[in-house]
């Protein structure tokens, strides 16, 4: 009679606690590293970034006029951020989707940054966007669309946000 050995269980539970340990150490730290560093493989790069960081296509209000030259009003809201169990604080991009953890906040393309202290569980919070698009129009380089890209990156901690929605609008 032959006996086929029982896997050890415990010893898969570990390997598999140090497979996402190392999975989630290279996921912060690509979301954290310049983008010059990330050359070698911007494939894996990216996938590591998209782990901790949140990219998402906003629609733009009807009203918005890509041709005036006057600043134009527009605020974006983040509705329902959920309060990360770490001490993680985020900042904002807008048509920023490489931004890292080492994208500084002086970029022109960030709206701000966003902090929990002391904060309830879900939280919604105002951004100002008219400025930072009105200046990004001003590039010769800029293409006028329906949507802009937001992106969220965590800058302490590495906890990915969580919301339910983000909605721009031009205030009254």
């Amino acid at each position: 009679m032959h006996l086929e050995p029982i896997p050890d269980v415990a010893a898969i539970v570990r390997l598999a606690a140090v497979a996402i340990g190392a999975l989630c150490l290279v996921a912060t730290t690509a979301c954290r590293t310049p983008d010059v560093q990330a050359s070698a493989s911007p494939q894996l790069y990216q996938a590591m970034k998209n782990l901790t960081c949140v990219t998402r296509e906003v629609a733009l209000p009807k009203e918005y006029d890509h041709g005036s030259s006057a600043k134009q009003a527009l605020r974006l809201t983040l509705v329902n951020v959920k309060k990360p169990v770490s001490d993680t604080s985020y900042r904002v991009f807008l048509n920023k989707p490489e931004a890292t953890g080492a994208t500084p906040a002086a970029d022109d393309h960030c709206l701000g940054s966003l902090s929990f202290y002391g904060l309830a569980s879900e939280n919604d919070f105002v951004l100002d966007a008219g400025q930072t698009l009105d200046e990004l129009r001003k590039d010769a380089g800029y293409k006028p669309s329906e949507t802009v890209t937001i992106t969220l990156v965590p800058v302490a901690g590495g906890e990915p946000i969580q919301l339910d929605e983000l909605r721009l609008v031009i205030p009254n």
